[in-house]
């Protein structure tokens, strides 16, 4: 998923994707680039909200202490 789409999904209209955008990067683009990109990655962006989830999830926990031994 790129930078662009997770705005996206996030819910960002296209005029806080251009202000996001500019924050990130200190890159100036329009609002219908915002909107041209969004349009385009909109059947990626259904897809992957339809896409089959799995049953499992594994989830791995780590833990550590550091100790400083003279």
């Amino acid at each position: 998923m790129t930078i662009k789409s997770f705005f996206y999904v996030k819910g960002q209209t296209t005029t806080e994707i251009v202000e996001t955008v500019k924050e990130f990067y200190d890159v100036d683009i329009s609002s219908s680039l915002a909107s041209r990109v969004t349009d385009n990655i909109l059947e990626d962006i259904t897809a992957w909200q339809n896409r089959p989830l799995n049953f499992v999830y594994p989830i791995v926990y780590l833990d550590y202490i550091v100790v400083n031994v003279r």
